[in-house]
């Protein structure tokens, strides 16, 4: 059963892949830093790592920073905007891009104040349709204690306008918060 979740949440989330990148075109290392430290306020980004996805899973470091933060570029196999993540945030993403269980109790921040392009899926799980966020700036509060989140509206609303809950009820889930 969990191969067949895969299989369909890979094919929902490689259909974002378009919105990224048109195939055969790369971005520079200084491309992907402009993209992914613009997904987080000007103090934050200034300072923070930067590191891209690789194709064989892992990161690669485009440029080391002084604070807490990594910001990402867009990340198409998990349909992803670009954001930057404080350290529990990027545990979070490392084992979401795994597939593995993240650490309980490490509760995680991101940004992603230039929201999601057009076919951004924000790493919804199979079943879920996508939601229409467009260039929604919002931030993301990860690995939440169940009981802090049951609360919260959970995905369906059309449009980002309120709190949402994104992959509930599995390991990943998320608290989705729209930002002005």
């Amino acid at each position: 059963m969990r191969a067949v979740n895969r299989t369909i949440t890979a094919a929902i989330l490689l259909s974002g892949l378009a919105a990224v990148a048109s195939p055969g075109q790369s971005m520079t290392d200084e491309e992907l830093i402009r993209q992914a430290t613009s997904a987080a306020p000007p103090g934050v980004a200034a300072e923070a790592s930067v590191m891209a996805p690789t194709e064989a899973g892992g990161l690669r470091m485009l440029r080391e920073g002084s604070n807490t933060f990594t910001c990402l570029p867009a990340t198409p196999d998990l349909g992803f905007p670009a954001m930057c993540l404080d350290a529990n945030g990027l545990a979070w993403f490392r084992a979401r891009r795994a597939g593995v269980r993240p650490m309980p109790g490490m509760v995680g921040f991101g940004y992603a104040l230039t929201g999601c392009a057009s076919g951004c899926s924000l790493g919804v799980a199979a079943g879920e349709a996508p939601n229409s966020v467009g260039g929604r700036s919002f931030v993301m509060i990860m690995n939440l204690p169940r009981p802090a989140i049951d609360h919260m509206w959970s995905r369906g609303k059309e449009g980002l306008t309120q709190p949402q809950v994104v992959l509930q009820d599995t390991h990943y889930e998320y608290l989705m918060i729209p930002v002005q």
